[in-house]
């Protein structure tokens, strides 16, 4: 059974999985040290190669990512994969803080993914959204 911070979604060629964690192991409550991250894998199951875009963003304000890449804010971030090959998969990562860590307030962090087989003229898109508490 998946904790509330870690959700699985699919459509028709793509399987996304987000959770906040270290590595593959799911953590729920954050510190505000940044040792944990956002984590979103994204599999290609189609044969043909796929661009994957790739977005997270918090709302709430009691969570912030800490920006890695240029374009990166404590609320928001983007980054396109140009070339992932069929049947592979990558996982995309941030680290996130608690703002005020140990007040055991709830955010939510969005994920959406789009992935466009250029090949076929054929794109989808995944969304999802994952709770932490602070």
């Amino acid at each position: 059974m998946l904790l509330p911070c870690e959700k699985e979604g699919s459509q028709r060629g793509i399987h996304v999985k987000t959770w906040s964690g270290d590595n593959n192991r799911p953590i729920c409550q954050l510190p505000s040290d940044g040792n944990i991250r956002h984590f979103v894998r994204v599999e290609n199951l189609m044969l043909y190669p796929a661009v994957i875009d790739c977005r997270g963003s918090i709302a709430g304000g009691r969570v912030e990512f800490i920006p890695s890449l240029h374009g990166d804010t404590p609320h928001s971030w983007h980054e396109s994969l140009p070339n992932l090959s069929g049947k592979m998969f990558y996982t995309f990562h941030r680290a996130i803080r608690a703002v005020s860590p140990g007040n055991d307030d709830d955010d939510i962090i969005d994920t959406e993914v789009t992935i466009n087989w250029r090949q076929r003229g054929v794109s989808r898109t995944v969304s999802l959204s994952i709770t932490v508490t602070t």
